[in-house]
């Protein structure tokens, strides 16, 4: 059965589409099925799925396209005509999943904004949520925003968490404060890592930061095999 996750941001620019592939890719590789869910067009994969036709596969729901990229990763895009409003989302994506799920190892969801009718669909059936981040313009609202509205996921989905914060052009400046108060609103225990100018992994709780430093890395996608080894243990 197909262990679902979501990547999510409240403000654009944040590397979160580059971030979810790659991490598609890693698990792919430890050959892994995996489905990407893009709530965006395909644009951002334009170049990967050059020579790649859409499946004909009858369980695929409209207005859902899936692409099969290789044996072990399938990207899936809305399509591009659509009207966000005219469609039932929740309905869609929960029978789109219950088709799916036993065909993958992992589902990763790449959402927009944290709020909207289909990106709550997304995070009613995941199990974790990852919050990414651009740390030159990321303040403790910004997660704060996330935090509440998995809250409001929670009533309906009590299995979903925050686990990860993924702080995307990491900036040496960055003060750790306002994360040790967001923290306290939540009793989940949760990583933050950053990327990609140095490489450094903490692991935050109510009453404590443990600050791990890893010179040898120098490269963002091996930092994001962090994430991996643990979604592989899942």
């Amino acid at each position: 059965m197909a262990y679902p996750i979501s990547l999510v941001s409240n403000s654009s620019k944040s590397g979160k589409t580059t971030i979810a592939l790659n991490i598609a890719i890693l698990l792919a590789s430890s050959n892994k099925k995996i489905l990407l869910f893009n709530l965006k067009t395909k644009t951002p994969f334009s170049k990967l799925l050059t020579n790649v036709l859409p499946s004909n596969n009858k369980n695929i729901i409209k207005p859902l396209v899936l692409f099969q990229y290789n044996k072990n990763l399938s990207l899936m895009f809305l399509d591009n005509e659509i009207n966000l409003k005219k469609h039932d989302w929740e309905k869609i994506i929960s029978k789109q999943f219950s088709i799916l799920e036993k065909k993958y190892d992992y589902i990763i969801f790449n959402v927009d904004h944290v709020g909207n009718t289909l990106v709550t669909a997304c995070l009613n059936i995941s199990r974790e949520v990852f919050a990414v981040f651009n740390s030159n313009t990321f303040t403790s609202n910004d997660l704060q925003k996330i935090l509440t509205n998995i809250r409001k996921i929670q009533i309906s989905n009590n299995n979903i968490k925050l686990t990860t914060i993924i702080l995307n052009n990491y900036n040496q400046h960055l003060h750790l404060e306002s994360l040790m108060s967001v923290s306290k609103l939540t009793n989940s225990t949760y990583s933050l890592i950053t990327l990609p100018l140095q490489n450094e992994f903490w692991e935050i709780n109510e009453q404590s930061v443990k600050f791990i430093k890893y010179n040898k890395w120098n490269n963002y996608t091996i930092s994001l095999s962090k994430v991996v080894e643990q979604l592989l243990k899942k």
